[in-house]
Protein backbone atom coordinates (compact mmCIF):
# COMPACT_ATOMS: atom_id res chain seq x y z
CA UNK A 1 0.00 0.00 0.00
CA UNK A 2 1.34 3.37 -0.92
CA UNK A 3 2.90 5.51 2.24
CA UNK A 4 0.55 8.37 2.26
CA UNK A 5 -2.33 6.11 2.17
CA UNK A 6 -0.92 3.81 4.97
CA UNK A 7 -0.81 7.39 7.02
CA UNK A 8 -4.47 8.28 6.33
CA UNK A 9 -5.40 5.01 7.05
CA UNK A 10 -3.63 5.45 10.70
CA UNK A 11 -4.59 9.00 11.15
CA UNK A 12 -8.49 7.88 10.13
CA UNK A 13 -8.39 5.22 13.13
CA UNK A 14 -6.70 7.73 15.47
CA UNK A 15 -9.31 10.70 14.47
CA UNK A 16 -12.12 8.10 14.83
CA UNK A 17 -10.96 7.07 18.12
CA UNK A 18 -10.57 10.22 19.36
CA UNK A 19 -13.78 11.49 18.24
CA UNK A 20 -15.42 8.54 20.12
CA UNK A 21 -14.49 10.70 22.90
CA UNK A 22 -15.33 14.27 23.90
CA UNK A 23 -13.27 15.92 21.27
CA UNK A 24 -15.94 16.58 18.67
CA UNK A 25 -18.66 18.11 20.37
CA UNK A 26 -16.44 20.43 22.05
CA UNK A 27 -16.10 24.09 20.57
CA UNK A 28 -12.56 25.21 20.82
CA UNK A 29 -12.29 27.71 24.26
CA UNK A 30 -10.88 30.20 21.32
CA UNK A 31 -14.73 30.55 20.02
CA UNK A 32 -16.50 33.57 20.51
CA UNK A 33 -19.49 33.31 22.31
CA UNK A 34 -22.07 34.42 19.79
CA UNK A 35 -20.03 31.73 17.35
CA UNK A 36 -19.99 28.70 19.67
CA UNK A 37 -23.77 29.22 19.99
CA UNK A 38 -24.18 29.11 16.09
CA UNK A 39 -21.55 26.15 16.17
CA UNK A 40 -24.30 22.86 16.45
CA UNK A 41 -24.27 21.16 12.72
CA UNK A 42 -22.51 17.87 12.34
CA UNK A 43 -19.99 19.14 9.83
CA UNK A 44 -16.73 19.41 10.98
CA UNK A 45 -13.20 20.73 9.79
CA UNK A 46 -10.08 20.57 11.08
CA UNK A 47 -6.14 20.79 11.00
CA UNK A 48 -4.52 17.54 12.41
CA UNK A 49 -0.52 18.09 13.34
CA UNK A 50 1.11 14.66 12.36
CA UNK A 51 3.84 15.79 14.71
CA UNK A 52 2.19 16.17 17.72
CA UNK A 53 -1.06 14.32 16.90
CA UNK A 54 -3.21 17.10 17.82
CA UNK A 55 -6.31 18.12 16.04
CA UNK A 56 -7.53 21.73 15.88
CA UNK A 57 -11.28 22.58 15.31
CA UNK A 58 -11.00 25.08 12.23
CA UNK A 59 -15.20 24.86 11.53
CA UNK A 60 -18.53 23.05 12.97
CA UNK A 61 -21.44 22.90 10.94
CA UNK A 62 -20.29 25.74 8.30
CA UNK A 63 -19.45 28.48 10.85
CA UNK A 64 -15.56 29.46 11.48
CA UNK A 65 -14.79 28.49 15.61
CA UNK A 66 -10.76 30.28 15.17
CA UNK A 67 -10.05 33.69 13.95
CA UNK A 68 -9.11 34.67 9.89
CA UNK A 69 -5.61 34.34 10.50
CA UNK A 70 -6.09 30.39 12.07
CA UNK A 71 -7.98 29.32 9.61
CA UNK A 72 -5.67 27.81 7.06
CA UNK A 73 -3.62 24.74 7.94
CA UNK A 74 0.00 25.51 8.35
CA UNK A 75 3.07 24.16 7.30
CA UNK A 76 2.99 20.44 9.08
CA UNK A 77 -0.62 20.20 9.22
CA UNK A 78 -3.10 18.16 7.08
CA UNK A 79 -6.75 19.88 6.46
CA UNK A 80 -9.27 16.89 7.50
CA UNK A 81 -13.60 17.26 7.10
CA UNK A 82 -15.80 14.51 8.78
CA UNK A 83 -19.21 14.49 10.47
CA UNK A 84 -20.77 13.37 13.97
CA UNK A 85 -20.90 10.34 12.81
CA UNK A 86 -17.31 9.52 12.78
CA UNK A 87 -17.01 9.24 8.85
CA UNK A 88 -13.93 10.88 7.49
CA UNK A 89 -14.82 12.93 4.23
CA UNK A 90 -11.16 13.42 3.22
CA UNK A 91 -7.75 13.90 3.61
CA UNK A 92 -6.42 17.32 1.50
CA UNK A 93 -3.32 15.72 -0.30
CA UNK A 94 -0.13 16.71 -1.46
CA UNK A 95 -0.08 19.59 -4.10
CA UNK A 96 1.18 18.26 -7.31
CA UNK A 97 3.48 19.52 -9.48
CA UNK A 98 3.45 21.94 -12.24
CA UNK A 99 2.18 20.25 -14.73
CA UNK A 100 4.46 21.11 -18.10
CA UNK A 101 3.53 24.48 -20.29
CA UNK A 102 1.48 23.97 -23.04
CA UNK A 103 2.05 24.08 -26.58
CA UNK A 104 1.64 27.95 -27.75
CA UNK A 105 -1.83 27.63 -30.03
CA UNK A 106 -2.46 28.87 -33.31
CA UNK A 107 -2.48 32.36 -34.34
CA UNK A 108 -6.32 33.80 -34.50
CA UNK A 109 -7.14 35.30 -37.50
CA UNK A 110 -7.09 38.55 -38.52
CA UNK A 111 -10.11 40.93 -37.41
CA UNK A 112 -11.65 43.34 -39.93
CA UNK A 113 -10.69 46.58 -40.53
CA UNK A 114 -12.22 48.78 -39.34
CA UNK A 115 -14.94 51.68 -40.87
CA UNK A 116 -12.94 55.02 -41.92
CA UNK A 117 -14.10 57.70 -39.24
CA UNK A 118 -15.85 60.77 -40.48
CA UNK A 119 -13.74 63.85 -42.18
CA UNK A 120 -12.89 66.32 -39.91
CA UNK A 121 -14.47 69.63 -40.74
CA UNK A 122 -12.89 72.57 -43.37
CA UNK A 123 -10.67 74.56 -41.14
CA UNK A 124 -11.25 78.51 -41.18
CA UNK A 125 -9.65 80.32 -43.64
CA UNK A 126 -6.54 82.49 -42.54
CA UNK A 127 -6.58 86.36 -42.58
CA UNK A 128 -5.13 87.95 -46.38
CA UNK A 129 -1.93 88.92 -45.75
CA UNK A 130 -0.86 92.86 -46.19
CA UNK A 131 -0.24 93.95 -49.75
CA UNK A 132 3.60 94.16 -50.26
CA UNK A 133 4.62 98.18 -50.87
CA UNK A 134 4.80 99.29 -54.29
CA UNK A 135 8.59 98.82 -56.04
CA UNK A 136 10.54 102.06 -56.64
CA UNK A 137 9.50 103.86 -60.52
CA UNK A 138 12.18 102.39 -63.36
CA UNK A 139 14.46 105.12 -64.26
CA UNK A 140 12.62 106.65 -67.57
CA UNK A 141 14.89 105.19 -71.18
CA UNK A 142 16.93 107.31 -73.23
CA UNK A 143 14.63 108.91 -75.88
CA UNK A 144 15.20 107.03 -79.29
CA UNK A 145 15.88 109.76 -82.28
CA UNK A 146 13.24 111.07 -84.46
CA UNK A 147 12.72 108.56 -87.42
CA UNK A 148 12.61 110.51 -90.60
CA UNK A 149 9.91 112.11 -92.81
CA UNK A 150 7.81 109.69 -94.67
CA UNK A 151 7.38 110.19 -98.75
CA UNK A 152 4.58 112.71 -99.68
CA UNK A 153 1.61 110.54 -100.63
CA UNK A 154 0.06 110.80 -104.70
CA UNK A 155 -2.10 113.35 -105.24
CA UNK A 156 -5.34 112.11 -105.33
CA UNK A 157 -7.79 112.56 -108.21
CA UNK A 158 -9.99 115.75 -108.32
CA UNK A 159 -13.35 114.69 -107.43
CA UNK A 160 -16.66 115.32 -110.13
CA UNK A 161 -17.88 119.28 -110.40
CA UNK A 162 -20.79 119.58 -108.32
CA UNK A 163 -24.41 120.94 -109.23
CA UNK A 164 -24.97 124.37 -110.28
CA UNK A 165 -26.60 126.00 -107.31
CA UNK A 166 -29.38 128.04 -107.92
CA UNK A 167 -29.32 132.22 -109.03
CA UNK A 168 -28.63 134.20 -106.40
CA UNK A 169 -30.66 137.26 -105.54
CA UNK A 170 -30.06 140.63 -107.47
CA UNK A 171 -26.85 143.01 -105.87
CA UNK A 172 -27.72 146.39 -104.46
CA UNK A 173 -26.92 148.98 -106.94
CA UNK A 174 -23.25 150.13 -107.67
CA UNK A 175 -22.36 153.82 -106.25
CA UNK A 176 -22.45 156.37 -108.97
CA UNK A 177 -18.96 156.93 -110.58
CA UNK A 178 -17.29 160.19 -111.27
CA UNK A 179 -17.91 162.72 -113.74
CA UNK A 180 -15.82 162.23 -116.92
CA UNK A 181 -14.30 164.82 -118.33
CA UNK A 182 -16.33 167.30 -120.79
CA UNK A 183 -16.20 166.69 -124.55
CA UNK A 184 -15.38 169.31 -126.63
CA UNK A 185 -18.69 171.81 -127.18
CA UNK A 186 -20.49 170.61 -131.01
CA UNK A 187 -21.77 173.11 -133.07
CA UNK A 188 -25.09 174.70 -132.26
CA UNK A 189 -28.07 172.69 -134.01
CA UNK A 190 -31.20 174.28 -134.54
CA UNK A 191 -33.51 174.22 -131.98
CA UNK A 192 -36.37 171.73 -132.44
CA UNK A 193 -39.53 172.11 -131.04
CA UNK A 194 -39.99 170.67 -128.14
CA UNK A 195 -41.10 167.50 -127.51
CA UNK A 196 -43.88 166.29 -125.18
CA UNK A 197 -42.38 164.02 -122.73
CA UNK A 198 -42.92 159.74 -123.33
CA UNK A 199 -44.16 157.45 -120.86
CA UNK A 200 -41.64 155.48 -119.36
CA UNK A 201 -41.24 151.89 -121.15
CA UNK A 202 -41.58 148.28 -118.98
CA UNK A 203 -38.61 146.72 -117.88
CA UNK A 204 -37.76 144.09 -120.27
CA UNK A 205 -37.90 140.45 -119.08
CA UNK A 206 -34.62 139.55 -117.30
CA UNK A 207 -32.23 136.91 -119.72
CA UNK A 208 -31.36 133.58 -119.01
CA UNK A 209 -28.36 132.39 -117.42
CA UNK A 210 -25.93 131.56 -119.65
CA UNK A 211 -23.96 127.83 -119.58
CA UNK A 212 -21.53 126.86 -117.60
CA UNK A 213 -17.91 127.27 -118.49
CA UNK A 214 -15.70 124.20 -118.78
CA UNK A 215 -13.60 123.65 -116.34
CA UNK A 216 -10.07 125.00 -115.76
CA UNK A 217 -7.30 122.63 -116.11
CA UNK A 218 -5.89 121.31 -112.54
CA UNK A 219 -3.47 123.40 -110.87
CA UNK A 220 0.33 122.33 -110.40
CA UNK A 221 0.94 120.34 -106.80
CA UNK A 222 2.28 122.96 -104.40
CA UNK A 223 5.27 122.89 -102.77
CA UNK A 224 5.28 120.31 -99.97
CA UNK A 225 4.87 122.50 -96.67
CA UNK A 226 7.44 122.63 -93.86
CA UNK A 227 7.88 119.38 -91.55
CA UNK A 228 5.55 119.71 -88.08
CA UNK A 229 7.39 119.84 -84.91
CA UNK A 230 8.82 117.06 -83.54
CA UNK A 231 5.52 114.87 -80.99
CA UNK A 232 6.21 114.63 -77.99
CA UNK A 233 8.07 111.24 -76.71
CA UNK A 234 5.88 108.54 -76.31
CA UNK A 235 6.30 106.23 -73.07
CA UNK A 236 9.32 103.37 -73.12
CA UNK A 237 7.85 100.20 -74.23
CA UNK A 238 8.52 97.09 -72.59
CA UNK A 239 12.37 95.22 -72.82
CA UNK A 240 12.11 93.29 -76.09
CA UNK A 241 13.23 89.62 -75.85
CA UNK A 242 17.12 89.08 -76.32
CA UNK A 243 17.96 88.44 -79.91
CA UNK A 244 18.95 84.63 -81.41
CA UNK A 245 22.13 86.17 -82.71
CA UNK A 246 25.55 85.05 -81.62
CA UNK A 247 28.50 87.46 -81.26
CA UNK A 248 30.52 87.15 -84.42
CA UNK A 249 33.80 84.62 -84.09
CA UNK A 250 35.64 83.60 -87.46
CA UNK A 251 38.74 83.60 -88.84
CA UNK A 252 40.13 82.44 -92.65
CA UNK A 253 43.65 81.51 -93.46
CA UNK A 254 45.73 80.02 -96.59
CA UNK A 255 49.30 79.52 -98.10
CA UNK A 256 48.73 79.74 -101.51
CA UNK A 257 52.93 80.01 -102.43
CA UNK A 258 53.43 76.77 -103.33
CA UNK A 259 55.21 75.82 -100.12
CA UNK A 260 57.24 72.44 -99.29
CA UNK A 261 55.65 70.50 -96.52
CA UNK A 262 57.98 67.62 -94.92
CA UNK A 263 55.35 65.37 -94.40
CA UNK A 264 55.78 62.25 -91.68
CA UNK A 265 53.88 59.28 -90.43
CA UNK A 266 52.68 61.00 -87.27
CA UNK A 267 51.83 64.61 -88.84
CA UNK A 268 52.98 67.30 -89.99
CA UNK A 269 51.52 71.17 -89.14
CA UNK A 270 50.69 72.98 -92.35
CA UNK A 271 51.52 76.82 -92.00
CA UNK A 272 48.93 79.07 -93.65
CA UNK A 273 50.59 82.37 -93.26
CA UNK A 274 47.82 84.39 -95.28
CA UNK A 275 45.48 85.72 -93.04
CA UNK A 276 42.38 87.00 -94.41
CA UNK A 277 39.35 88.35 -92.34
CA UNK A 278 39.33 87.32 -88.46
CA UNK A 279 37.39 87.94 -85.43
CA UNK A 280 37.74 85.81 -82.33
CA UNK A 281 40.30 84.18 -83.82
CA UNK A 282 43.82 84.48 -83.03
CA UNK A 283 46.91 82.65 -85.22
CA UNK A 284 50.20 81.68 -82.96
CA UNK A 285 53.36 83.21 -84.24
CA UNK A 286 54.34 80.51 -86.88
CA UNK A 287 50.61 80.00 -88.03
CA UNK A 288 50.54 76.63 -87.49
CA UNK A 289 48.21 76.65 -84.41
CA UNK A 290 44.54 78.68 -84.29
CA UNK A 291 42.51 79.77 -80.93
CA UNK A 292 38.98 80.30 -80.46
CA UNK A 293 38.17 83.03 -78.06
CA UNK A 294 34.80 82.65 -77.29
CA UNK A 295 32.46 79.29 -76.41
CA UNK A 296 30.66 77.75 -79.22
CA UNK A 297 28.86 76.04 -82.04
CA UNK A 298 31.60 76.01 -85.14
CA UNK A 299 31.73 75.38 -88.67
CA UNK A 300 35.29 74.06 -89.81
CA UNK A 301 36.47 73.14 -93.17
CA UNK A 302 39.42 72.60 -94.47
CA UNK A 303 41.52 71.95 -98.60
CA UNK A 304 44.42 71.23 -99.42
CA UNK A 305 45.71 70.58 -103.13
CA UNK A 306 48.94 68.82 -104.00
CA UNK A 307 50.84 69.19 -107.42
CA UNK A 308 51.31 65.34 -107.61
CA UNK A 309 48.89 62.38 -106.07
CA UNK A 310 49.91 61.41 -102.42
CA UNK A 311 49.17 58.39 -100.71
CA UNK A 312 48.43 60.27 -97.12
CA UNK A 313 45.42 61.71 -95.24
CA UNK A 314 44.94 65.35 -94.06
CA UNK A 315 42.97 66.45 -90.72
CA UNK A 316 42.17 68.96 -88.23
CA UNK A 317 43.06 68.54 -84.51
CA UNK A 318 41.88 70.16 -81.41
CA UNK A 319 44.12 70.92 -78.62
CA UNK A 320 46.61 68.13 -80.19
CA UNK A 321 43.90 65.70 -80.86
CA UNK A 322 42.51 64.13 -84.04
CA UNK A 323 38.81 65.36 -84.71
CA UNK A 324 37.44 62.32 -86.79
CA UNK A 325 34.35 64.39 -88.39
CA UNK A 326 37.38 66.67 -90.20
CA UNK A 327 39.92 63.56 -91.14
CA UNK A 328 40.10 63.05 -94.88
CA UNK A 329 41.87 60.25 -95.49
CA UNK A 330 40.98 58.36 -99.19
CA UNK A 331 43.39 55.21 -99.12
CA UNK A 332 44.45 55.59 -102.85
CA UNK A 333 46.65 58.12 -104.42
CA UNK A 334 45.03 61.52 -104.75
CA UNK A 335 46.30 65.52 -105.14
CA UNK A 336 43.35 66.81 -103.04
CA UNK A 337 42.00 66.42 -99.91
CA UNK A 338 38.45 68.75 -97.67
CA UNK A 339 36.07 67.87 -94.70
CA UNK A 340 33.72 70.26 -93.30
CA UNK A 341 32.02 69.59 -89.89
CA UNK A 342 29.94 71.62 -87.46
CA UNK A 343 31.68 71.19 -84.16
CA UNK A 344 31.41 72.53 -80.51
CA UNK A 345 34.37 74.59 -79.25
CA UNK A 346 35.32 76.18 -75.44
CA UNK A 347 36.98 79.43 -75.24
CA UNK A 348 40.68 78.89 -75.78
CA UNK A 349 40.75 75.36 -77.43
CA UNK A 350 43.26 75.42 -80.22
CA UNK A 351 43.12 73.84 -83.92
CA UNK A 352 45.57 72.94 -86.43
CA UNK A 353 45.96 71.69 -89.99
CA UNK A 354 48.66 68.75 -90.54
CA UNK A 355 49.27 66.46 -93.15
CA UNK A 356 50.14 62.74 -91.94
CA UNK A 357 50.43 58.92 -92.92
CA UNK A 358 53.66 60.07 -95.06
CA UNK A 359 57.31 59.85 -95.05
CA UNK A 360 58.16 62.42 -97.73
CA UNK A 361 57.43 66.20 -99.44
CA UNK A 362 54.11 67.56 -99.92
CA UNK A 363 54.54 70.32 -102.61
CA UNK A 364 51.29 72.69 -102.04
CA UNK A 365 49.59 73.75 -105.71
CA UNK A 366 50.97 77.69 -105.88
CA UNK A 367 47.36 78.14 -106.58
CA UNK A 368 44.63 76.63 -104.54
CA UNK A 369 47.39 75.59 -102.18
CA UNK A 370 45.81 75.11 -98.53
CA UNK A 371 43.55 76.73 -96.07
CA UNK A 372 41.14 76.76 -93.07
CA UNK A 373 38.41 78.37 -92.62
CA UNK A 374 36.40 79.07 -88.71
CA UNK A 375 33.60 80.38 -88.79
CA UNK A 376 30.84 80.68 -85.21
CA UNK A 377 27.16 79.65 -86.20
CA UNK A 378 25.84 78.81 -82.57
Amino acid sequence: MNKKWRQVGLYSVSVMATTAATLLPQVPATAAPDVAAKAKGTSLVGCYDRSSGELRLVSRGNVWLVPAGQRTCATGERRIRWSMGGSIVGLQGVKGDRGATGAKGATGAAGTNGTAGADGATGATGASGADGADGATGATGATGASGLDGADGATGATGATGATGASGLDGADGAIGATGPAGPTGATGATGATGSDGSNGSDGATGSNGSDGSDGAIGATGATGPTGATGATGATGATGADGAGVAPAYGSFANNSGALVAVVLGGTDIALPAVGATSGVTANGGNTQFTVDTTGVYEVSFQVQSTVGLLMGVRVGVNGAPNSLLDDFAGVSTTGWSATATVSLAAGDVLDLEAYGLLGVLTLDGGAGASLSVLRVG
